[in-house]
């Protein structure tokens, strides 16, 4: 990859010329990212976002899970915190919201409300393995280990598609 400065010139410039200008910033991002450039690849996502039209193919929860993954990666936990209370702002029981932001709480040790929101999750999406994986965890976390195997045998032994993603999560 060339510098920054050069693939954010090349990035305008087909947007400047594209009739799917975020479908330009996406693929640089993801591109980016992929390469481990994360803060370059931070600012092509949040591009994509701006230039997002309703006639771009990709779905405005793509580009804001670009964002949230880049932004978590990076560490930077409160603007992915400020992300999904937004997205949460136009939906609140947007289900991905609800989940990511209960792990993001939980990782800035903010047990009781990363449990709340990964109950409203639940609520939502009860089929949802990673949902019950991290209210499993969440549960045991806050001292409610009836409560934890009761969800904990909803995975069974971990086979069923999914299953092992909500094991890797609880453990």
């Amino acid at each position: 990859f060339a510098p920054w400065p050069e693939v954010e010139t090349e990035m305008h410039a087909l947007i400047a010329v594209s009739d799917h200008p975020s479908e330009v910033a996406f693929d640089t991002a993801r591109a980016l990212h992929r390469a481990g450039r994360l803060d370059e690849a931070l600012s092509a996502y949040r591009e994509s976002f701006a230039q997002h039209g309703a006639s771009d193919g990709r779905s405005e929860f793509e580009l804001i899970e670009g964002i949230l993954l880049t932004s978590t990666e990076l560490g930077r936990l409160d603007e992915a915190e400020a992300e999904l209370r937004g997205v949460l702002d136009v939906d609140a029981n947007f289900p991905w919201a609800l989940e990511t932001l209960g792990a993001v709480c939980a990782q800035q040790g903010n047990s009781e409300e990363a449990l709340a929101l990964t109950e409203r999750a639940h609520v939502v999406t009860p089929w949802s393995y990673t949902v019950v994986g991290q209210l499993a965890a969440l549960r045991e976390r806050a001292g409610d280990r009836k409560g934890a195997d009761a969800l904990l045998e909803t995975l069974g032994t971990g086979e069923a598609y999914g299953a092992s993603t909500g094991l890797c999560i609880f453990h």
